[in-house]
């Protein structure tokens, strides 16, 4: 999995980026190096499965009760819904990030917009 993010970052071949980002869909593996990838690449250039993963993070995280996540991702959490901006899709509620869970995700998403998370 980790060769399709250097892949992509070595060309730039969006079908790297794609794979990846299904990858990530499917299992969470590597969710928050795909969040940076998707986070610096130009919203035209994003692939499908790329865009589909951002948008459900992006509502995840917009619709996160920060107050009822572990201690340690309250404060990120209400950080992380102010950095909502630097996803330029629309969310949207996506059944394969909702499976991920709010913790994994939003732990996923502070640390590619470079919030400390203990």
């Amino acid at each position: 999995m980790y060769d399709l993010i250097v892949k992509y970052v070595e060309t730039g071949d969006p079908a790297f980026l794609e794979k990846a980002a299904g990858e990530a869909l499917r299992s969470g593996a590597f969710l928050e190096h795909v969040l940076d990838l998707i986070l610096i690449t130009p919203v035209e250039k994003l692939p499908p499965s790329a865009r589909r993963l951002a948008a459900g993070v992006k509502h995840l995280v917009s619709t996160a009760n920060c107050s009822s996540l572990p201690q340690r991702l309250a404060v990120p959490c209400e950080i992380a819904k102010r950095r909502l901006d630097f996803i330029k899709v629309e969310g949207e509620k996506v059944p394969e990030v909702e499976a991920l869970g709010a913790d994994r995700v939003i732990y996923a998403f502070c640390k590619a917009t470079g919030t400390i998370v203990e």
